[in-house]
């Protein structure tokens, strides 16, 4: 009866997951006439993006931030401040509320979303962590990435005082 009841709960729990799939919203669609978007060369630009939930309270405010070829950029900041959210958009995940992000100068939302998502790589929040920084860099990184791995990380500048910040390290 315990195996049974263990059962039920795995469903239960697993029906919950598909009831809610179900229940998201169609994925946006493009713009008539939508254009591929060219190879990235230069920059995203974050110009006054505002984002909010279903038309809840703005989750971002007037976002503006640059992103240049060749440049990290850490965004730093408590859980749920909003940062996954601000990413999560340059793939369209979300629609802006207000504002543009443009990927060297073409507003992402006159782009096919196809040729965007093509440029873009994901990695999880969620890693699994081996027991020394270099393992854990091996593990999850590109052979690009592994093979610096050895130098010193690049200085970060201090961020400025705000519930998140950005922070900026240009690469050679």
């Amino acid at each position: 009866m315990g195996t049974v009841y263990q059962q039920f709960q795995a469903a239960q729990g697993a029906s919950t997951q598909v009831f809610a799939y179900l229940d998201l919203d169609e994925e946006h669609t493009e713009e008539y006439g939508a254009k591929s978007l060219p190879p990235f060369s230069q920059e995203i630009i974050f110009d006054d993006v505002c984002f909010s939930y279903s038309g809840s309270a703005l989750v971002l405010q007037n976002i503006r931030l640059k992103a240049r070829r060749g440049e990290v950029i850490a965004l730093v900041g408590s859980s749920g401040a909003g940062k996954t959210t601000l990413v999560n958009l340059i793939p369209r995940f979300y629609e802006l509320t207000s504002g543009q992000i443009r990927i060297d100068g073409m507003d992402i939302r006159s782009v096919t979303i196809r040729s965007l998502r093509e440029q873009i790589a994901m990695v999880a929040q969620e890693i699994s962590f081996s027991t020394t920084p270099s393992g854990t860099i091996s593990a999850t990184a590109s052979p690009t990435f592994r093979k610096n791995a050895s130098k010193p990380p690049p200085k970060l500048r201090s961020p400025p005082t705000s519930s998140w910040s950005f922070r900026r390290v240009t690469t050679r």
